[in-house]
């Protein structure tokens, strides 16, 4: 008889232990890991995919990008981690290439639990795992452009969606990039041809004070001189440049991804980000004469000036932009 572990509705352990079959079938909290084992490849993210057994409960036969499961009573976060790979594809962990992600509160009533997510960089022979408690049946490394397109196409054939495979990948970019290379490595290039530029969005907030989680770097430079950067970044495009439209965008761009740090390039002419409130486009060009300069990883960096960043987030009013107006008002 296997025994959870109850934890009340902010994951608090309450010291009570019951059954799994009652933990399920009277909605009681409890905590799950799942491990997310992965390699990175030429600068692609590839995650170590597996064809769950016949006899799930859940989603028999289908794909699945986590390993995990419960927490027994009496065992930490680390154990259940331990223990899953272990018993899942004889994997003994090790310690240094484990790296904590988020906790996700979910409430399918009467399935209610806290999921400790956790990422494990895994570059060994896939050859020498085994599958000893008979749950998993075929495993696989899949680069995740290829899982997302498989899962639009295939859903029925996987467990999870491309929802929350977004949101792992997001949180799996964030661990691992090295923002510091990658920015000395795009502003050396953008020096090198004497291409103006002026830093935006996220990163400039930063630069004036906004405590955040840094997503991507965006960088605006002239719009006829965006083809001159192609040559240099080629085998890092992510998304090609040229025009885009959507309903907060009408400009010209392209986005990189350099050791895991995605950059994004905005053409500064022609630049349109549409005011939901007033129901129209606006135009917001870059003034590479009008910078602010500030100091960063050695380097001095042109800024967005801080008052236009302030009406540029006052426009989108996304909830990173309130985040960071919030922010910027106070410093």
């Amino acid at each position: 008889m296997e025994y959870l572990d109850i934890v009340d509705e902010n994951n608090v352990l309450t010291k009570e232990k019951r059954l799994r079959s009652e933990v399920h079938s009277q909605g009681l909290w409890h905590r799950t890991v799942h491990i997310y084992l992965f390699k990175i490849v030429d600068n692609e993210i590839y995650f170590l995919v597996h064809l769950r057994a016949k006899n799930k409960d859940l989603d028999p036969n289908c794909w699945d990008t986590r390993f995990g499961g419960h927490i027994k009573s009496g065992g930490s976060i680390e154990d259940g981690i331990k223990s899953e790979l272990m018993e899942e594809i004889g994997l003994e962990l090790e310690q240094n290439n484990l790296i904590q992600g988020e906790v996700y509160k979910k409430d399918h009533y009467p399935n209610r639990e806290f999921t400790h997510s956790f990422y494990y960089r895994f570059d060994g022979d896939i050859s020498t795992l085994k599958f000893n408690d008979g749950e998993v049946q075929e495993i696989k490394w899949m680069k995740v452009s290829d899982i997302s397109e498989s899962m639009e196409n295939n859903p029925n054939i996987w467990s999870g969606g491309k929802t929350s495979l977004t949101q792992v990948l997001r949180v799996l970019n964030m661990k691992t990039r090295d923002t510091e290379s990658a920015f000395k490595w795009i502003v050396n290039i953008l020096q090198k041809h004497d291409i103006p530029f002026q830093i935006g969005g996220g990163f400039a907030a930063r630069m004036y004070g906004v405590e955040r989680e840094l997503a991507d770097i965006d960088i605006a430079v002239p719009t006829d001189r965006l083809n001159e950067l192609l040559l240099e970044v080629k085998d890092y495009i992510t998304y090609d440049l040229r025009h885009y439209l959507d309903e907060k965008w009408d400009c010209t761009g392209m986005t990189i991804n350099y050791e895991g740090q995605e950059i994004d390039f905005v053409g500064a002419q022609g630049k349109k980000i549409f005011d939901e409130i007033n129901k129209k486009w606006i135009t917001l060009e870059n003034d590479f004469s009008n910078n602010e300069y500030k100091e960063i990883y050695g380097l001095t960096i042109p800024l967005m000036p801080k008052e236009k960043l302030i009406t540029y987030k006052s426009i989108l009013k996304r909830d990173v932009d309130l985040l960071d107006l919030e922010g910027l008002k106070n410093n």
